[in-house]
């Protein structure tokens, strides 16, 4: 292919300076025929040279079948009719990197060229550094623990820098965003100005004219005890929020697919992992800057978090029911038993709820989604084994009491005694984590009783009250040998003496 200046060289040669075609060839090393086409058709050199017929594809060295394949997915991750799962030509080829395959990627582009669509018409864009960051729910089946699961995820971006995280959740709920968007903040250090969201209800509770919204008291509250000004999509305009929403789509074809986990913390932990690496890895902006350069930068900017803890809750208030249980989410959990015919007040965060009664904490749960879960405490019962004893043997809290306590119950001598203990616990005499501790003890004594137990109690309250009285003959000390008895505990004493009279 001959260039423009040689074109015109030939030109000149042959009309100014009047040269053959045999001097022109031996001055520019160019054969007769290229130099006839150069002066018949010169706009041809201009438009450069056109390919008349495809290239021939590259040999996949048998990978073809495997391609195949990992296009199709596994059985399993076709969970949802109706929606098909999207795989790119980049995790294609990394896939098959893992398996050996040599070529180059775009090989492998190559091959499924016809599965890419052409992506729409868009303006580039600019943010200012610590401005803004978006939010966005999305969905996936994922093979938890060998149990597909549609795992919920809140995606955010940092426009600036391009920064991205993830978080999993089992549920789309509102302390699941909220609790997605304060992890954001916390990892980056600080808050930016705005917080952008499309208009889900979990946020927005009436869309009004323009872009004014009606926010959800929940939300209110929530961003208010950031500091963080609200930003919301028009309707139906995701792409007013296009960087979190490439940043769903990134996370579903790059990191999501066929992937199996252990339990939701490795699921995170494995985003988490994602994110880094595509932080480290991708260049972007006009100086050619990694990510996470960018983001540091971003990060050296941004406000302080207002306030220490976790706040990424909602509330509730929930009646508690003549049996001392409250209904949240379908699954029941038990609260003290003098609280029943009230009122109480939940704080539902992601992974637990929090039951609070007069602004005291009065029983805290890991969260359970299942819908249909039932939980007791022993604890919140004990004021009714006073009148009814029999509930150690068919009361669902006691049937369903700790290995400890049910130990315990076994190695005393009866079911008074045991009354006796937890009616202490009850009553603030003693708590339950003592209770416990001591039970260990007396059990390593090889002497469960009421009176052992208590008496280790007490000695474990106040240690230097202990002292050592040496061995005792068996006749001098009544039966009681396995026993230290000491003058704090002399009531005790004259209770078993008692007992045993």
């Amino acid at each position: 292919m001959l260039s423009m200046e040689t074109v015109a060289r030939i030109h000149d040669l042959r009309s100014c300076q009047g040269k053959t075609y045999r001097e022109i060839s031996e001055e520019l090393g160019v054969s007769s025929r290229t130099i006839a086409k150069a002066m018949v058709r010169p706009e041809r050199f201009v438009e450069g040279y056109q390919r008349r017929c495809p290239v021939p594809r590259r040999a996949l060295g048998g990978y073809e079948d495997k391609i195949d394949e990992l296009l199709r997915g596994k059985q399993w991750a076709e969970a949802r009719p109706g929606k098909k799962v999207r795989r790119t030509a980049r995790w294609v080829f990394r896939q098959l990197r893992q398996l050996g395959y040599e070529g180059a990627e775009s090989t492998v582009r190559t091959y499924i060229r016809e599965k890419i669509k052409v992506p729409r018409a868009a303006c580039p864009i600019e943010h200012p550094p610590g401005a803004e960051t978006q939010f966005d729910f999305g969905e996936y089946p994922v093979l938890i623990a060998r149990r597909v699961t549609v795992a919920h995820f809140v995606g955010a971006t940092f426009p600036f820098s391009t920064r991205r995280f993830l978080f999993a959740f089992p549920a789309e709920r509102q302390e699941c965003l909220f609790d997605g968007m304060e992890k954001t903040f916390r990892e980056a250090g600080g808050v930016t100005d705005r917080a952008t969201l499309d208009n889900t209800k979990l946020a927005v509770k009436k869309v009004l004219e323009g872009r004014n919204r009606e926010e959800t008291r929940d939300y209110l509250r929530f961003r208010t005890g950031l500091g963080i000004s609200p930003r919301f999509t028009n309707r139906a305009a995701g792409w007013e929020k296009g960087h979190v929403e490439g940043t769903i789509g990134w996370a579903k074809r790059q990191l999501l697919i066929d992937l199996e986990v252990a339990s939701w913390e490795d699921l995170n932990r494995r985003l988490a992992q994602g994110c880094d690496e595509d932080a480290r890895e991708r260049v972007h902006g006009e100086e050619g800057k990694t990510v996470a350069e960018l983001f540091e930068e971003e990060m050296a900017i941004l406000q302080e978090i207002p306030y220490e803890g976790r706040r990424a809750h909602k509330t509730l208030r929930v009646r508690v029911s003549p049996g001392g249980v409250i209904h949240v989410d379908g699954s029941r959990y038990s609260v003290p038993i003098r609280l029943r015919g009230r009122s109480v007040r939940v704080r539902l965060l992601s992974d637990e709820l929090v039951v609070t009664s007069e602004q005291e904490e009065v029983a805290r749960y890991r969260r359970d989604w299942s819908g249909r879960g039932e939980h007791y405490r022993v604890e919140h019962y004990l004021e009714l084994l006073r009148k009814a004893p029999a509930l150690l043997d068919h009361g669902k809290p006691f049937v369903r009491m700790p290995d400890w306590l049910r130990a315990l119950r076994d190695r005393l001598p009866s079911d008074k005694e045991l009354i006796e203990l937890l009616l202490a616990v009850d009553q603030g005499e003693i708590l339950f984590p003592e209770l416990e501790e001591a039970r260990r003890h007396a059990l390593a004594e090889g002497w469960v009783s009421r009176a052992a137990i208590l008496q280790k109690i007490l000695t474990s309250r106040n240690p230097a009250t202990v002292t050592d009285i040496g061995e005792l003959a068996p006749e001098e000390c009544g039966g009681l040998g396995h026993h230290r008895f000491t003058t704090s505990s002399a009531a005790i004493y004259d209770e078993i003496l008692q007992e045993a009279s």
